[in-house]
């Protein structure tokens, strides 16, 4: 059976998780941009490197589309082959156990 990709895994946390970038998975590429509601990019990104995953955070060189968008700056994973399939997994649960509504 075919494991999850990492945009199909974010995409079960819609209620907390916001993707940026083409619906279709068909269309996408080994980026993934997104945000966790209500936790700047930076925060998230300081996170997930507590959890051994390696992401960029910021605007990404792409200032106008953050700004049209009235966001500071994103979370990017990239995939490639340099990385194996343990580091490509995004961890969900650590994502839903950090998000906004359940910190105190």
């Amino acid at each position: 059976m075919r494991e999850a990709s990492n945009y199909e895994r974010l995409s079960e946390l819609r209620d907390v998780v916001t993707i940026y970038g083409p619906i279709n998975i068909s269309n996408r590429c080994g980026i993934i941009a997104f945000n966790i509601k209500g936790l700047d990019s930076n925060i998230v990104g300081s996170l997930l490197d507590g959890y051994g995953v390696a992401v960029r955070t910021g605007k990404h060189c792409t200032h106008p589309l953050h700004q049209r968008l009235k966001i500071e700056g994103t979370v990017r994973a990239s995939l490639y082959i340099y990385n194996n399939q343990r580091r490509n997994r995004l961890p969900n649960y650590n994502i839903k156990r950090n998000s906004y509504n359940n910190i105190k």
